[in-house]
């Protein structure tokens, strides 16, 4: 009979349950939050902001007098006028650190603690604003400066307060779940810049307590938003792992879809100059609106979206002002309603340096009126990732391969510069691709040791160029790691189509059933579409070596292709064809050593590959020499013995 009695649980066994309960805790999903109430919109009062009328400066002196305002060594001030009778030194660099201070006279320098400035104008009439503290509890309801990770900093000034282009100067490093900019007054802008002494960076770091994405918002009224100000040291640092959204609110009615889409040109934009990103992650989405570069390199290296769900929820455009400068991304993503602009001076955007992928179905080189822009936009591919551009690149910039895959796919390439591929990169095409018109638009240059691969359409439409639409240094390969067509169209264009030069090879797939890679050519002028430069075809023998015997189609040409650098022979006649031999010009590579023979011939406007099998014994001599075979190992084996 069992005892009923049930033993206490030892102390080792209760503490070891205690100790089994607490390492199970750091098991709960990282990504797992507490339910958290809704993030709070703290809001920036409007502080009286130091103006004066009266500020004098003596060009050649560094003393500038300002009769109003009380004044300390690091204080930020900015000049509101960019003339030589409104700044004392004439130039946009409107913003200044005070390195020096009596009475009513201050010294500036562009730097915190640099050197101070002599004036270059003798100006009576210039006008002020000094910065306001992120941190002064008295600028923000509540009496606290937002910092933390449920808060949003929402700047609500008007003509006389913060918002009028006074810079806000952050102190101190401070967490924001996000930012809105709500100034409702006409011109206004928002500045943050970092009070950091010259040795190091405050940071602003975005971080929501929840699963949404931090942003950056404006709202109101025609005003510019900045971040970052002149001068190294004045840099803010931007941090965060949760990536960052800005929207950009711009007015005006969408018209049109897809690429053609446009609206007005952006009454609000968020600009950037000499920000830190060093300790940001998650990437920039451009939902809505405009971001204007101010300075080269102002964008992180990580993924860059123009374009999200939102923007065609919202229907309004999204977009990148490049302004002349470079910049530099790991992947482009973005959908139709993306817009990547500059002006009329040149700007380069570099995608993939950190081998990122991405794909991208905006416009670049047009903006949101849909306006071509003058300056050329020019596109650099670098780093081993793939990327997709499905929309159009319009202009006069250019497309440069340097490494890894770009693909067009579906793709407009209105731009009068040319696509660059490098050794060791690929350009990859798929769909339609429609080049522009002009003189030699959209053209395709293949360097040595690069590749044009895929089984898309290429559509040539200039209507004066001079060169060819493909130049062809490098590997051919139609397909894409299959039997597959690519496709020239010609019929639209007024130059030749293809030149394959000196160092160009071709590589081909051929299979069962007689087929083979091959490049379809329509329309041409019929004696110059395709120039041949004594190439080699190299092939992959898909079927390992059992292809049949026939006459495998390589070069689909219709009644107006025409070839040239071929040197032609005799009749041959395939299996079941007849043409002229190719001698010269083109030959058969690497692949086929099985075969009996293989020629190349061209019948009509087309060019094929003959492949004769090796001849397989009939059954009958197959068992005879099988027989003989046995047999000799038998007297073998009994000689051996």
């Amino acid at each position: 009979m069992k005892s009923a009695f049930t033993p206490p649980v030892p102390a080792s066994r209760r503490l070891l349950s205690l100790a089994t309960f607490v390492a199970i805790l750091p098991l709960v999903p990282a990504g797992f939050v507490s339910p958290v109430s809704a993030a709070t919109n703290i809001s920036y009062a409007t502080p009286a902001v130091v103006t004066s009328s009266a500020v004098t400066s003596t060009g050649g002196s560094a003393d500038i007098v300002v009769p109003t305002g009380t004044w300390a060594v690091g204080d930020v001030i900015q000049f509101n006028g960019t003339t030589a009778t409104t700044n004392p030194f004439g130039t946009t660099a409107t913003r200044y650190y005070v390195v020096s201070v009596s009475g009513s006279t201050l010294q500036v320098s562009t730097t915190p603690g640099g050197t101070a400035l002599n004036a270059t104008n003798t100006t009576t009439a210039t006008t002020i604003k000094q910065a306001q503290d992120w941190f002064t509890g008295s600028n923000w309801t509540g009496g606290v400066a937002p910092n933390g990770n449920d808060q949003i900093a929402v700047f609500t000034g008007s003509a006389t307060g913060a918002g009028n282009n006074a810079p806000v100067v952050v102190n101190g490093n401070a967490t924001i779940y996000g930012l809105t900019n709500n100034n409702t007054a006409s011109g206004t802008d928002l500045t943050l810049v970092s009070g950091a002494n010259g040795t190091g960076l405050y940071a602003l770091t975005f971080s929501t307590n929840d699963s949404s994405t931090p942003k950056m918002t404006l709202n109101n009224g025609n005003f510019l938003t900045f971040l970052g100000a002149a001068g190294t040291a004045g840099t803010l640092k931007i941090a965060g792992t949760q990536g960052l959204i800005i929207n950009s609110m711009t007015g005006g009615a969408i018209s049109g879809s897809g690429t053609a889409a446009t609206s007005t040109a952006p009454s609000k934009q968020t600009r950037f100059v000499n920000v830190d990103w060093s300790g940001f992650s998650g990437g920039i989405q451009i939902e809505r609106g405009a971001v204007q570069l101010e300075a080269n390199g102002q964008l992180p290296n990580q993924t860059l979206t123009v374009g999200n769900d939102q923007t065609i929820t919202n229907a309004t455009l999204a977009g990148l002002s490049m302004n002349g400068r470079t910049a530099t991304v790991d992947a482009l993503v973005g959908n139709s309603l993306g817009r990547i602009y500059t002006g009329t001076n040149a700007a380069t955007l570099t995608v993939g340096a950190a081998n990122g992928s991405g794909t991208y179905a905006g416009v670049i080189g047009r903006d949101f009126t849909g306006a071509t822009a003058t300056g050329a936009l020019n596109i650099v591919k670098s780093g081993t990732g793939t990327q997709t551009f499905s929309g159009a690149i319009a202009g006069t910039g250019s497309v440069s391969i340097n490494a890894g895959t770009v693909v067009y796919d579906g793709f407009s390439l209105a731009t009068t510069g040319a696509t660059t591929v490098a050794s060791a990169a690929t350009l990859r095409i798929t769909n339609t691709v429609s080049q522009g018109s002009g003189a030699n638009a959209g053209r395709i240059v293949i360097n040595n040791g690069g590749s044009l691969t895929g089984s898309g359409t290429l559509t040539l439409s200039d209507t004066n160029g001079s060169l060819t639409g493909v130049s062809m240094a490098g590997n051919f390969a139609p397909g894409d790691g299959g039997i597959g067509t690519f496709t020239l169209n010609a019929a639209s264009s007024a130059r030749s189509a293809w030149a394959f030069e000196g160092t160009g090879t071709l590589s081909f797939d051929v299979g069962a059933g007689v087929t083979a890679d091959k490049l379809a050519l329509v329309g041409g002028s019929a004696t110059n579409d395709v120039f041949f430069n004594n190439n080699v075809i190299n092939f992959t023998d898909l079927s390992s070596g059992l292809l049949t015997t026939g006459d495998y189609l390589l070069f689909d040409g219709d009644a107006s292709t025409g070839y040239s650098g071929l040197t032609l022979g005799s009749s041959y006649s395939g299996a079941s064809i007849t043409g002229t031999a190719i001698t010269a010009g083109l030959t058969v590579g690497t692949g086929l050593s099985a075969y009996t023979s293989t020629q190349l011939f061209l019948v009509g406007n087309d060019i094929y590959l003959n492949v004769t099998a090796a001849a397989i014994p009939e059954p009958s001599t197959y068992a005879v020499l099988t027989g003989l075979g046995i047999l000799g190992f038998a007297v073998y084996r009994r000689r051996a013995i």
